[in-house]
C-alpha cells in the first residue's frame, strides 16, 4: 500500500471508482510515450466530468496518489479555495511549486536534486514575473482600455458636461482650451497605441520564457530514472468558483502550460459550469461549444447504481451509524450489511428516486434524525412520504391532514412498489420459514399505524394478526422497544404525524 498525499488509497471507495482510474492512468501514461503527433504537442488537458455530489474530489485525490506511486510529479489545486484570490495564476504557479519541491527532494534526494531545484525556481521566478502587478497583462488592459477610445469620444465627455446654450457662448479662451484638451488626448490615444503593440511583444516574450523554462524543467526530469513524465496537475471545485475566475484559469492552462511532458486532469460538473458562464455573456451563448476549447478530451464518470449511491451517500452523510435511525429490515438476512443502507437503497429503487433527489432526501433525512429525538426516526416512512409530497401532493395533504388513504391506492403509485422484501414469517412453534413482503405492504401498514392508539397495537400483537417480521419490528420500535423511545402513553399518531411538518422544514434545506 503506498503512502497517501491526498485520498485514502480507496479504502472508503463506495463508488467503485477506483477500477476508472486505472483506466485512465494507463490511457494518459501510454499516450504520453508516443509524444508529438499531428492531435498531440506533448502536451494533454482532460475534463473529468460528473455531477455534483458524484464523488469527484475523492476520485481525483486517490488517482491522484496512485499516479504518485508510479514516480510521476503529481500536484493537486483546490481553485474553490483559492478563489478568493482577484489572480488565479499567482495561487496556481505558487501551488505547483510548493507541491513539487519537496516531492524532487524526496524521490531525488537532496544532494542529486540541485539540477532540478535550480529549474524549478526558474520557472517558478519566471511565473511571479508573469503574475505580477506591473506585468505586460496588466499594461496591455490598460492600454486596450485607453485606445479603444477615439478622440471624439473622449472629447464628447467633455461637451456632455456643458449644456448646448452654453457651449455657443464658449469665448475664445475656453475654444483654445478645449483645442489644448483634445490635441492632449491625441497624443495619449497615440502613446497608447504605442504601448498597446509594445505590451503585446512583451507578453509574448515572458509567456514564451515561462513556457520554455517549463520545458526544460520536464526534459530535464525525463533523463532521471526516478521521475516518471508526464507531470499530472489536478484541478478540483471549478465550477463552484466565480465564472470570471473559472474562465480565467482555464485560459492560463491553455495558454501557459501547453508544453510537452505537463498532462491536465480538470474536474468540472460542466453542465453547472456552462450555467455560470452563461451569467457572464448571455443565456444565448452557446458556453458548451466554448468550455470545450479548453479541453483535449472529456471523461464522463460512471453513474452509480442506487445500492451503490446509497452506501456513499449514507457513509457521506454518517447516516449509516445514527442510532435513532430506525430500518425494519432483519439483520439476520443482510448478513454482513447495513440494514439501514439496505433500505434507502429499495425504497429509492421502489419508487424510481434518480440519484440527484438521493441526495436532497439525505440531507431531509440527516435533519430530521438531529432534531427531532424523542423516538426513533423511521426511514421507510419518511422516504415514503416525501416521495408522496413531490408526486402525489393530494394524497400527500390527506396523511398529512390525519385523513389517511385506502390501502388500494398505494400500488397504484408506481408499479415498484410491489416488489418484495425478504423476511422471516413463523410458520409453527417449532420453528419458521423464509418469506417476503411486498414495498407497498410495509407503507400500507405505516399510514394504518400513523392513526392508531398504542393499546389497539397491542390488541394486534396478542391477536397475532400480524404475521410477518417486517412488520413486527416496527411495531416493537414505535411502542418503545428501542433506545431513545417516546413514553408509553404517546400515541403512535402522534409519533407519525410529526413527519409532514418535519418534511416540510427539513425540505427548505438545500
Amino acid at each position: 500500500m503506498s503512502k497517501t498525499i491526498f485520498g485514502d488509497n480507496w479504502e472508503i471507495d463506495k463508488l467503485e471508482r477506483e477500477e476508472e482510474a486505472a483506466f485512465l492512468s494507463e490511457y494518459l501514461i501510454g499516450k504520453s510515450k508516443l509524444g508529438h503527433s499531428e492531435l498531440n504537442d506533448g502536451s494533454f488537458v482532460l475534463n473529468v466530468n460528473a455531477e455534483w455530489g458524484f464523488g469527484k474530489t475523492y476520485f481525483l485525490t486517490n488517482w491522484a496518489d496512485e499516479l504518485s506511486a508510479k514516480g510521476h510529479p503529481v500536484v493537486y489545486f483546490d481553485a474553490w479555495q483559492n478563489d478568493f484570490s482577484k489572480e488565479p495564476l499567482i495561487a496556481f504557479i505558487s501551488t505547483i511549486n510548493a507541491q513539487l519541491d519537496p516531492y524532487f527532494n524526496k524521490k531525488i534526494g537532496k544532494k542529486r536534486a540541485t539540477k532540478v531545484k535550480h529549474l524549478l525556481s526558474e520557472w517558478y521566478n519566471k511565473g511571479k514575473k508573469l503574475a505580477s502587478p506591473s506585468s505586460p497583462f496588466l499594461w496591455s488592459i490598460a492600454a486596450k482600455k485607453l485606445a479603444g477610445m477615439s478622440i471624439e469620444q473622449i472629447g464628447e465627455l467633455f461637451d456632455e458636461e456643458i449644456d448646448e446654450e452654453t457651449s455657443t457662448e464658449l469665448d475664445k479662451e475656453n475654444k483654445e482650451l478645449k483645442k489644448e484638451v483634445e490635441n492632449t488626448v491625441s497624443t495619449v490615444v497615440s502613446k497608447a497605441a504605442a504601448s498597446l503593440l509594445a505590451s503585446h511583444n512583451s507578453t509574448k516574450k515572458t509567456i514564451a520564457d515561462f513556457k520554455v523554462s517549463l520545458e526544460n524543467l520536464t526534459h530535464h526530469l525525463n533523463t532521471l530514472k526516478s521521475i516518471n513524465i508526464p507531470i499530472f496537475i489536478f484541478v478540483d471545485e471549478l465550477d463552484r468558483c466565480r465564472p470570471n475566475y473559472a474562465i480565467e484559469l482555464l485560459e492560463n492552462i491553455k495558454h501557459l502550460f501547453g508544453v510537452p511532458g505537463v498532462y491536465f486532469i480538470v474536474a468540472t460538473a460542466s453542465e453547472q459550469l456552462c450555467h455560470s458562464i452563461k451569467k457572464i455573456y448571455g443565456q444565448d451563448f452557446d458556453s458548451s461549444r466554448y468550455i470545450k476549447r479548453f479541453f483535449d478530451q472529456t471523461y464522463s464518470l460512471k453513474e452509480p447504481d442506487r445500492k451503490k449511491f446509497a452506501e456513499y451517500l449514507f457513509y457521506q452523510y454518517k447516516l449509516d451509524t445514527r442510532q435513532n435511525l430506525f430500518s425494519p429490515l432483519d439483520q439476520k438476512l443482510f448478513e454482513g450489511k447495513n440494514i439501514k443502507v439496505e433500505a434507502f437503497a429499495i425504497m429509492s429503487d421502489a419508487l424510481n428516486i434518480g440519484l440527484r433527489d438521493m441526495i436532497q432526501y439525505c440531507v431531509i433525512i440527516d435533519s430530521v434524525c438531529l432534531t427531532f429525538t424523542e423516538a426513533p426516526v423511521h426511514l421507510v416512512y419518511l422516504i415514503f412520504l416525501t416521495w408522496l409530497k413531490d408526486t402525489r401532493k393530494d394524497l400527500y395533504d390527506l396523511i398529512a391532514g390525519g385523513v389517511g388513504i385506502s390501502k388500494d391506492e398505494i400500488p397504484k403509485l408506481n408499479p415498484s412498489l410491489s416488489k418484495t422484501i425478504a423476511t422471516y414469517a413463523p410458520k409453527d412453534r417449532h420453528g419458521s420459514t423464509l418469506s417476503t413482503i411486498r414495498v407497498s405492504e410495509v407503507i400500507n401498514e405505516y399510514i394504518r399505524l400513523s392513526g392508531t392508539s398504542l393499546n389497539a397495537i397491542f390488541e394486534s400483537w396478542n391477536r397475532g394478526d400480524l404475521k410477518r417480521d417486517i412488520i413486527r419490528s416496527i411495531e416493537s420500535s414505535l411502542r418503545g422497544e428501542m433506545p431513545n423511545s417516546y413514553p408509553s402513553d404517546t400515541t403512535l399518531n402522534h409519533h407519525l404525524s410529526h413527519y409532514p411538518k418535519l418534511i416540510e422544514q427539513a425540505g427548505r434545506i438545500t
